[in-house]
């Protein structure tokens, strides 16, 4: 079997031929970038994923090296990475991949990852194409950073053309990998403009990035708008919370302010580190409190009331998402959540108690009548993980009785049960017939699209007041 690999194409023009000044810039760029991590203040939190720019060095390698420090401490556990960019060159209709074995930049080669790709190549949106590889520069110029972090790695590069955004988010999806794969976007933001207002563009190009708003990026807004559109509709999905890093243009770099090109650095850590601490006894009762007392104002028929988020702790006014159940003498009365960690916890949980009491399809509303017969439960949920299986056997075997809530997605239509489900549902295969039962599928359906999730939970309730 021959092997054939994707030369350089840019070494010269994006960033130094010679691999001995390639490794000084390199290994500058992150060091200053690693010194001015290291003088902020607290410890940054491991990312998940990064969107970070692609233009010569000289402009946004800066910015692009903000990015990579924040993946330094993670590098020894870092073995794929998934690295979506725009194609720039040639017309791709969706997604393409490339059928070669490697590519190479002047410090060495890096192997492609055959198990990725031949997933992608799977979908119907994927084309096969080197020639969309073949001159392409937004992936290109990502390979010698990560080669001077990680080491030994094998890389998935995907070049996004006419791809939306719910397509990107689909792909990446599949090949979303656990601690060892690392997700890379690939994008510059605006073009050629005074530079001023590409300050302004760019500034509420963060913002749609910050906010998770899908949809809202344009072609004109960055130009990877569709790769960054498919990362924030999987943040959504995966509780990843974006922090930016850094957002200037070339202007602040290395050219003028007449036409200037924009670039920003941001990194996408989940809601809940398996490093961070669970929440403490007086969290857990706040929590408590603020969600009886939107239960109670829904039973009376009141408005949900104002949330003033910064007069609470740090922990529960980091991004979470959450649950909340009512029972009545043993039946459910009501369960409305979230499954997305997207604003504070604190504001999630005061607004799911609103819904659970008032807006539950399933119930009539809570009456004043009926609030000391509640008991209330609240569950903060773990972001959800991408599950990886050949077949519902597969699945099946991978769930864990008492701990999984697990979200499964087919046909359009998706459903999730908490952990606490096993309580009464203990074994699995009956666990997920139950669940396609709600997501409205039939208990033996499955297809080669079926997506599933597991995640866990922090569970803690409480006799609901009557005032």
């Amino acid at each position: 079997m021959s092997h054939t690999l994707r030369p350089p194409a840019v070494a010269g023009s994006f960033y130094p031929r010679d691999a001995v000044q390639l490794s000084d810039w390199v290994e500058k760029m992150l060091a200053d970038a690693l010194e001015r991590q290291n003088a902020a203040t607290g410890t940054p939190a491991l990312p998940k994923a990064l969107i970070v720019p692609h233009a010569g060095y000289q402009y946004s390698g800066m910015v692009a090296a903000t990015g990579y420090a924040r993946i330094a401490p993670i590098a020894d556990r870092i073995k794929r990475v998934v690295l979506f960019g725009p194609a720039h060159r040639v017309a791709v209709r969706g997604l393409g991949v490339p059928e070669v074995d490697a590519f190479a930049t002047p410090l060495g080669t890096v192997p492609l990852d055959r198990e990725n790709i031949d997933l992608l190549k799977k979908q119907p949106y994927t084309a096969v194409s080197d020639e969309a590889h073949a001159q392409e520069h937004s992936l290109e110029v990502q390979i010698p950073f990560l080669q001077k972090l990680l080491g030994e790695f094998t890389l998935t590069p995907v070049a996004v053309g006419m791809g939306r955004g719910d397509v990107v988010a689909d792909a990446l999806t599949r090949v979303w990998g656990g601690p060892e794969t690392l997700v890379l976007i690939s994008s510059d933001l605006s073009h050629y403009h005074e530079y001023q207002e590409a300050q302004r563009r760019d500034a509420e190009a963060s913002m749609a990035i910050m906010t998770l708003a899908t949809g809202r990026l344009r072609s004109e807004d960055a130009c990877g708008s569709r790769p960054v559109d498919g990362m924030l509709r999987c943040a959504r999905s995966f509780g990843l919370v974006p922090t930016t890093l850094d957002v200037r243009n070339s202007g602040d770099t290395a050219g003028s302010h007449d036409r200037v090109v924009g670039y920003g650095a941001w990194a996408f850590t989940a809601d809940v580190d398996p490093s961070h601490a669970p929440l403490s006894d007086a969290e857990k009762q706040e929590l408590i409190r603020v969600a009886a007392t939107t239960v109670q104002r829904a039973a009376a028929g009141k408005l949900m009331p104002k949330v003033s988020v910064g007069t609470f702790t740090a922990g529960i006014r980091r991004p979470g998402a959450s649950f909340i159940t009512l029972m009545k003498n043993g039946r459910l009365r009501g369960c409305l959540g979230s499954l997305q960690a997207y604003r504070p916890l604190v504001l999630d949980v005061a607004e799911r108690g609103f819904a659970t009491a008032s807006k539950d399809p399933r119930f009539e509303p809570v009456r004043t009548d009926e609030l000391r017969e509640l008991h209330m439960e609240v569950a903060v949920l773990r972001a959800p993980q991408p599950m990886s299986f050949e077949n519902e056997v597969s699945l099946l075997e991978q769930l864990r009785p008492g701990e999984d809530g697990l979200i499964i997605e087919d046909a359009g239509k998706r459903s999730t049960f908490l952990p606490k489900v096993w309580d009464e549902i203990n074994e699995p295969s009956v666990f997920l017939r139950r669940l396609k039962e709600k997501a409205g599928l039939a208990p033996d359906h499955w297809s080669g699209n079926f997506r599933a999730w597991r995640y866990e939970t922090e569970r803690f309730g409480s006799e609901l007041p009557a005032d």
